[in-house]
């Protein structure tokens, strides 16, 4: 059973959400990466200045070289707080919020791996430079990534109005080959192109592969914009994009429509509801949370047992290993 979002829960999650995107951007300013707010945050920062009012999560996207940048080095300079999960159903990067939850119903069926809250970060590949080509490009790919979500998952091929024939691959492929195998085979179609100057990216990674291919130039520069007070990479070319993604995006949705994404079974905020109902800024939320937890651990009496669980042990294991 669905757990509902009401008003109050929901300006929590998108506080720990952007104090979520704050460290993220921290990591990519001082690295020299490049990203941009993506999907509905993109359209956020630009129609609303911020969170999509009835949103419930946060998109990234990089291009190939600043995502596997960004892998390289974020382990290392993420706050305690969080957890880089690189999972292997999905191929696309979570970075997770220690201590909460935020449990859709398929992650429910996988108690011992990290479902915090979350913001997901997208790398944009090459696709081919001629229609057919990124047709095919996109349909070997929604093959492959059906057949990993599906193996790891345990889980039938049902095809969601996909064309028969990647039905009938995915389902063929499930059954036969290796998970490790599956995997190889999945990221490799991502980068297919990626020594080749096409001119073209697509979404390989997410929900939107099915609008197709869209010119390079437009993530060539970034600009940064409002974002709840706070100053955001967005693509200096986003109404191009945003109009490719949305159509005419400045336009409201009816009201039925504007409803959380996500179908969730359970959000809790663990340690960090009492900091965020007070009026502490984002950015500083995960450093009042660490010299919350060190003044408890102060407080307890020596040989006591600490309840609080290490950033890179949440989850169960190595960041690779995550879901």
């Amino acid at each position: 059973m669905s757990e509902s979002m009401d008003s109050d829960k929901l300006k929590l999650l998108q506080k720990v959400l952007l104090a979520t995107l704050l460290e993220v951007d921290r990591i990519c300013r001082e690295n020299d990466i490049r990203y941009f707010l993506a999907g509905g945050t993109l359209l956020g920062a630009i129609r609303h200045h911020g969170f999509i009012p009835w949103d419930d999560d946060v998109d990234v996207m990089m291009l190939r070289e600043d995502y596997e940048k960004f892998l390289r080095v974020a382990p290392e300079e993420l706050s305690d707080r969080l957890f880089l999960q690189r999972a292997n159903y999905n191929p696309y990067t979570r970075v997770r919020v220690n201590g909460t939850v935020f449990a859709s119903p398929f992650m429910a069926r996988f108690p011992e791996i990290h479902s915090g809250i979350f913001l997901d970060i997208f790398a944009h590949d090459r696709t081919g430079s001629r229609l057919w080509s990124q047709k095919l490009h996109r349909l070997v790919t929604k093959a492959t990534r059906s057949v990993v979500f599906n193996k790891w998952g345990a889980t039938a091929i049902r095809g969601d109005g996909s064309h028969p024939v990647i039905r009938w691959i995915g389902s063929r492929l499930k059954d036969l080959i290796p998970m490790n195998l599956a995997i190889r085979m999945r990221d490799q179609t991502l980068v297919f192109f990626r020594n080749r100057d096409t001119g073209y990216l697509y979404d390989g990674m997410g929900q939107n592969m099915g609008r197709g291919a869209f010119p390079e130039q437009w993530l060539n520069e970034a600009i940064s914009v409002d974002f709840e007070g706070y100053s955001l990479s967005v693509p200096k070319e986003y109404d191009a994009y945003l109009t490719w993604l949305y159509g005419d995006y400045m336009q409201l949705p009816p009201e039925g429509q504007r409803h959380p994404g996500h179908d969730t079974v359970k959000l809790d905020f663990g340690i960090y509801e009492k900091i965020i109902r007070e009026e502490v800024r984002a950015d500083h939320i995960f450093e009042e949370i660490s010299k919350a937890l060190q003044m408890s651990a102060a407080a307890r009496p020596a040989g006591s047992r600490c309840d609080t669980v290490s950033t890179r042990s949440m989850g169960g294991g190595s960041s690779h290993a995550q879901a």
